[in-house]
């Protein structure tokens, strides 16, 4: 018996024996990575999320020697790493980065005041041009 309604098509990918399926791409999970002032960090994201947190050394060297223990501090981290995550240190899985700069209370007070001026200037703005509108049409 035909239908009248049409159908979508099903694909069908055939395959020979033994040959694998083309791997799917994951879905992406958020996580938050946050650092505090004091150097704590805190990871927030669902329980199956395993962070590891590493810290690369100082390197307040002259840049000669800075530059020839880069290669002795990248395979440092990797040895430190559980082994489970070794194979992810490596520049084509970097997803994020940022610089950290130093958040005070003094610096968010200006900035909160330099909002306020900026609203505030939005809002002579539009009372200017609602002035202007009203002697256009007079």
């Amino acid at each position: 018996m035909h239908s009248n309604t049409k159908s979508k098509p099903h694909r069908v990918t055939l395959r020979t024996t033994g040959e694998r399926e083309p791997a799917r791409r994951p879905e992406t999970v958020p996580v938050i990575v946050e650092l505090a002032g004091d150097g704590w960090v805190t990871v927030f994201g669902p329980r199956h999320v395993r962070p590891v947190i590493v810290s690369r050394f100082d390197d307040d060297m002259p840049a000669a020697i800075s530059a020839d223990l880069a290669t002795l501090d990248d395979l440092f981290h990797e040895l430190e790493l559980p082994r489970q995550h070794r194979p992810f240190y490596w520049p084509v899985h970097v997803i994020a980065t940022g610089r950290v700069r130093r958040r005070v209370p003094e610096g968010e007070r200006r900035r909160q005041e330099r909002l306020m001026f900026v609203r505030e200037l939005q809002s002579i703005r539009a009372e200017l041009l609602e002035r202007q509108k009203g002697r256009v049409s007079a």
